[in-house]
């Protein structure tokens, strides 16, 4: 045996290119992590099948020993590549093989904690729900599997990029676990009425189930090619999202009402051990409302959609190449699943029994921040409005890099932050704090602010914070950015114009003295021929032609000059200004507003008037003021 044929590196280097991924498949040069993938993918499910060992548990790990064994052998033979996978391995198998082998193990875990479950009785439920768990993971897996065959592998999703493969996957566990979750209960109820009495809804149970129905059957349309092509599709989406949002805003008030007429029988709540429950969810609700009436909003004010609202093409053209061409492949439906995961992962976990330790995170925020935040729910609302907060962050951080550009004309940058939804996203992060704080406040307690006695912690935190975030955001996200880009700007425009200015004065001396030497020589030579005079006379014209010509530039060069001086750095602080004028406008009103209310309805104030025979119009207007004093 010859020294190369025995050098270890060669060898294991050999290895290695024959479990790396087809360059053909990413059109580029392998790197590492081509390299590195079906390495790792082996790695994972030998190191899965060695604590299976240690385990004991030999049924799981004959599973995975024969899983990792076939993919070895396909993966290192470019002939049953062709013949099972259609096509050389890459990343997008490597994918659904990591997909299989998560869901066989979740599957195989549930199944034989399903298997001690009670079937009948109060702690049934739960069997139900992982019941219906085990049949929606099996169908992730023959999916999965499928997918892997040259036969279906053009009938699934496979052309989209690999994080959205990521995201639709997400959203099914997500749509999977709550339709497991609401019928699991709602199964178990139907079967055994004798032992669940309490009252249900009719109007909920409809609402509910048929919204998280629509959203399961809405993921499995997108995992097939045809189906996801057209549902992102900006028109068709449009439609399908102006028929949903209703359904949705519908779900989300009953939810709250649900659980606010399940808190108040405490004794009800407390036999179900759902009181932290409901808890959670009434402090998390407000946000999901939110963002659910703001999309609704956008839904059917918008008719380009919701990425042509916040990442028009104005903006993408100002962007590095790379992150515009990112942004442009996000799709309608790629940011309304984004949203759901966002919105619905928390809710998901809480239901499953996550309350506790949300509760626990959320005492460790109100501790760190006592003086903002009251109560632990205050802190649940805000973890969930995070992840939005930062969505708006990073679209904000996003705006002022491109107004910041130097690049930029005065006018581009005007016209720029016109399109840009700038003054809504900044509103948006001001009502995602009130949702979270004072109205999450006020619907844990189950009451209204009153005046006077709240007065103090309504002008803190429904007035001096929100103004504190108004300017904190925009004199750091707008301000600063777009007077460094308009001052970058005009001082490269005041040179360019400088050296034009020169360039035209020199031109305009140049001229004046060709000028200066014609008039001479037309003097001097006053008994010349009449063709060399008619021919002088020409070009006389010819250069106070010029020279005009020269002299209007040099006008509109100083016109540009002196509106350049009146150019402010900053002509949107005047309508950001009057934000605070409008907040107080409008919060006032808003406050009498309640307190009328509360004193009209809640504590029937105005049936005690109606009610009075003696009183006329004029003490009927005196004691409405009465209830307006603060």
């Amino acid at each position: 045996m010859s020294e190369q044929q025995r050098d270890p590196r060669r060898i294991t280097r050999e290895f290695m290119q024959a479990l790396s991924i087809n360059k053909e498949d990413t059109g580029q040069p392998l790197g590492l992590v081509d390299r590195l993938i079906l390495p790792g993918l082996l790695g994972f499910g030998i190191a899965a099948a060695a604590i299976q060992v240690l385990q004991s548990d030999w049924l799981e790990f004959f599973l995975l020993s024969a899983s990792v064994i076939l993919l070895l052998i396909v993966a290192i033979s470019p002939r049953l590549q062709r013949r099972v996978l259609g096509r050389p391995f890459s990343r997008r198998h490597a994918l659904y093989v990591l997909i299989y082998w998560m869901s066989s193990i979740t599957w195989l875990g549930i199944l034989r904690y399903t298997i001690g479950l009670p079937t009948t009785g109060k702690d049934s439920p739960l069997f139900y729900i992982l019941s219906l768990a085990l049949i929606m993971i099996a169908l992730i897996m023959i999916r999965a599997v499928l997918t892997l065959t040259r036969w279906f592998y053009p009938v699934f999703s496979t052309h989209i990029p690999i994080w959205e493969q990521v995201l639709l996957l997400v959203n099914e566990a997500l749509a999977a676990a709550m339709c497991a979750f609401f019928f699991g209960n709602l199964l178990a109820r139907l079967l055994q009425p004798d032992v669940f009495t309490l009252w249900n809804d009719p109007l909920y149970t409809i609402a509910v189930g048929v919204s998280a129905i629509i959203y399961y059957t809405l993921i499995q349309f997108m995992w097939i090619r045809r189906y996801n092509d057209r549902l992102s599709t900006t028109t068709l989406w449009l439609r399908l999202a102006r028929v949903l949002a209703p359904l949705a805003l519908l779900v989300i008030v009953l939810l709250i009402v649900r659980r606010i007429v399940e808190r108040s029988d405490l004794r009800s709540a407390t036999l179900l051990t759902s009181a932290a429950t409901n808890l959670a969810i009434l402090a998390i609700a407000p946000i999901i409302l939110l963002l659910a009436v703001v999309l609704s909003y956008l839904i059917y004010t918008s008719g380009l959609g919701i990425r042509q609202r916040f990442l028009p093409d104005l903006l993408m053209d100002k962007l590095p190449p790379r992150l515009a061409q990112f942004f442009r492949s996000i799709s309608d439906m790629d940011l309304m699943l984004i949203v759901c995961v966002l919105a619905l992962a928390l809710p998901a976990y809480v239901l499953f029994g996550g309350s506790t330790v949300l509760a626990t995170l959320g005492q460790g925020i109100m501790q760190q921040g006592s003086a903002f935040i009251e109560t632990s729910e205050q802190a649940l609302a805000l973890i969930v409005a995070f992840p939005f907060y930062l969505i708006i962050l990073a679209l904000l951080a996003m705006y002022a890099y491109v107004i910041a550009q130097s690049g930029l004309s005065a006018h581009d940058r005007d016209e720029l932050v016109a399109r840009l939804p700038i003054g809504f996203l900044i509103i948006m992060i001001i009502t995602l704090y009130l949702f979270a704080v004072p109205f999450t406040q006020a619907l844990i307690d189950g009451r209204l602010p009153r005046l006077p006695q709240d007065l103090g912690r309504i002008l803190l935190f429904s007035i001096l914070i929100p103004l504190v975030l108004l300017y904190a955001h925009y004199f750091v996200l707008v301000r600063l950015p777009y007077s460094r880009g308009q001052r970058s700007w005009r001082d490269a425009h005041s040179v360019a114009l400088a050296n034009q200015l020169e360039a035209i004065d020199g031109k305009i001396n140049s001229l004046n003295q060709e000028i200066s030497l014609l008039d001479q020589s037309w003097h001097d030579h006053l008994n010349r021929e009449s063709a060399s005079r008619f021919e002088t006379l020409y070009h006389y014209v010819q250069l106070n032609g010029m020279r005009d010509d020269m002299n209007m530039q040099r006008l509109q060069v100083v016109a540009e000059r002196q509106q350049l001086t009146e150019l402010s750095d900053a002509p949107i602080s005047v309508a950001v200004a009057r934000l605070p004028l409008r907040v107080v406008s409008l919060g006032i009103p808003l406050l009498l507003m309640i307190q009328i209310y509360q004193w009209a309805v809640l504590n029937n104030g105005l049936r005690e008037i109606i009610n009075n025979p003696n009183l006329n119009v004029v003490d009927f207007f005196r004691e409405i003021l009465k209830q307006l004093q603060f």
